[in-house]
């Protein structure tokens, strides 16, 4: 896959501008291309707009840094933060001049300050986030879903769906490209289509725009600030780089929401017109085939020209927006016909189609809706999951005690992760030392602790959790003497010595087959168990 670059790009070479704001998007040209304008600031803090294609929204988000036309990796601006929503905010929309003060965020041009932005109060918190942004982690995750959300009804021409029993059956129309369908794609169409928070926020970004044409007396072609309020908001927290000042935060990029519930869909069925299953045949024998190399960099073509080849695409690497809900839909594909592949060796007498297409140096391609005959090749995104869990072993584990937090915010949990040293009583297998978490919180006076390994080699040993009745001088002796003292056999708890223990009280939690949000919950009815001894 490819990388995009901007290649009207109007600074100096190898200067560094960092992405700074982003414009609602106006039609423009014959073919009434959506266009938008993303604001770049300066090194000396100067700032200047370049125009581009609305349908590049999923590749941009605001504090990137960008050098030569494509962004270079680097920090850019803002900090990481976690936010915690709580259930009593307060959610508004205003322009974005009213609650983000020059010295905290320096917009400068009425045409900025005149963005829409969500402003939440959160007690003690006033976070700032642009509609736009909110539009891209959202909904926009390709360019498809960047012009659909533009036009009334756009579902209808992308997708047919029906919905039973919580199971999804999806229809997708062949202008949505087969190649970047992946069941994270799945899953958010799903909630966009038929969750009544995601489908009404979805749909409120036409409907605010056609008002607000309306009342200002505004033409539709014309730039109207884009609002949208969160979909899902109360109870969820949220990774994100922002700026803070006080008690305002400005977010800048939303990079990951967290969900305290299940996936609100238990299946979903997709079909696609080119979901085929192969069936091989012996290839003619002058028929050469040829492959056209993809250049590693794609310029984008910032006119308002058409693209072609719609439904062969370049495809450009985007990141894939990180909801995290405690369960996980089951996504099928359908298969309803077959298609040839053919295969066996070429003809060797023949040179025509063979080898490799190198690819051209300076590739262009095309992020506008189609619009009659097109003249530049089509591009689309494919977002890439971050995969950024550090301890993906535990990824399970760590989602359980999200909800157990989430249940029970009075247990504020430290984490020691180590390994148990060779000596104790485990199986040989590919964990040489095995790899554990100790959660601890105090609770009632005492001190509650939640035991994990990492059991990644098909080991069982149950999840402990256990309530301290003596003070413990160090964590290092305590779970010296616990691994000694109360593992037997080939790696299991001794039980026995455990419930005759005066160190402690226990409850043991089976792993199962359940998702994380049920093994949440089973920890939960455990920390009542102890809660009793106290």
């Amino acid at each position: 896959m490819a990388k995009l670059s901007f290649t009207k790009w109007p600074f100096l070479k190898d200067e560094k501008v960092i992405l700074h704001w982003l414009r609602s998007p106006w039609m423009e040209g014959r073919n009434k291309q959506w266009m938008m304008k993303a604001v770049f600031e300066r090194a000396d803090g100067t700032l200047r707009g370049l125009k581009i294609p609305w349908g590049a929204l999923p590749y941009l988000y605001l504090g990137q840094e960008f050098a030569n036309g494509k962004p270079t990796g680097a920090q850019g601006k803002g900090k990481g933060i976690k936010i915690k929503f709580f259930n009593d905010l307060t959610c508004n929309i205003y322009e974005a001049g009213k609650p983000i003060k020059p010295w905290i965020y320096k917009l400068h041009s009425r045409e900025n300050l005149q963005e829409q932005c969500a402003v939440i109060n959160n007690r003690n918190q006033i976070i700032v986030i642009p509609c736009l942004e909110l539009i891209r982690f959202f909904f926009v995750f390709n360019k498809v879903m960047a012009h659909a959300i533009l036009q009334p009804n756009s579902f209808n021409e992308i997708i047919r769906a029906t919905i039973e029993n919580d199971c999804i059956n999806m229809y997708f129309h062949q202008k949505v490209v087969y190649s970047t369908i992946t069941e994270e794609i799945v899953r958010l169409f799903a909630l966009i289509f038929f969750h009544d928070a995601w489908s009404s926020s979805w749909k409120s970004v036409w409907n605010e725009r056609i008002k607000q044409s309306i009342n200002n007396r505004l033409k539709i072609e014309n730039v109207i600030p884009l609002m949208c309020v969160p979909p899902m908001i109360k109870g969820t927290i949220w990774d994100v780089k922002a700026v803070e000042n006080g008690k305002t935060i400005i977010v800048l990029e939303i990079k990951s929401v967290s969900y305290y519930q299940p996936f609100p869909f238990n299946e979903i069925t997709y079909y696609h017109p080119k979901s085929a299953s192969p069936v091989r045949v012996p290839l003619k024998r002058k028929a050469i085939f040829s492959q056209s190399k993809q250049a590693e960099t794609m310029g984008l073509d910032q006119t308002t020209k058409t693209p072609t080849k719609l439904t062969q695409p370049a495809k450009i690497e985007t990141t894939l927006p990180n909801h995290n809900f405690m369960t996980i839909a089951r996504v099928k594909q359908e298969i309803k016909k077959e298609r040839l592949v053919r295969t066996g060796p070429a003809d060797k007498n023949s040179t025509e189609g063979r080898g490799v297409i190198a690819a051209p140096k300076n590739s262009s391609v095309s992020l506008n809706d189609e619009a009659g005959k097109g003249s530049i090749q089509a591009a689309e995104f494919l977002p890439i999951s971050q995969g950024n869990f550090e301890y993906p072993n535990f990824q399970e584990f760590f989602r359980a005690i999200n909800l157990v937090t989430q249940l029970r915010p009075e247990l504020e949990f430290s984490c020691l992760h180590s390994k148990v040293p060779d000596f104790y009583v485990f199986p040989k297998s590919k964990l040489h030392k095995r790899p554990f978490f100790l959660l601890r919180a105090p609770l009632g006076g005492k001190e509650v602790f939640i035991l994990e390994f990492d059991l990644s080699d098909g080991h069982c040993i149950s999840t402990i959790l256990f309530l301290s009745l003596e003070k413990q001088k160090t964590m290092q002796a305590f779970l010296k003497k616990l691994f000694r003292n109360y593992i037997i056999g080939r790696g299991s708890w001794d039980k026995q010595s455990l419930k005759s223990s005066n160190m402690f009280r226990v409850q043991l939690a089976k792993h199962t087959t359940q998702d994380a949000y049920r093994w949440g919950k089973r920890l939960i009815d455990k920390i009542e168990d102890l809660v009793s001894y106290i």
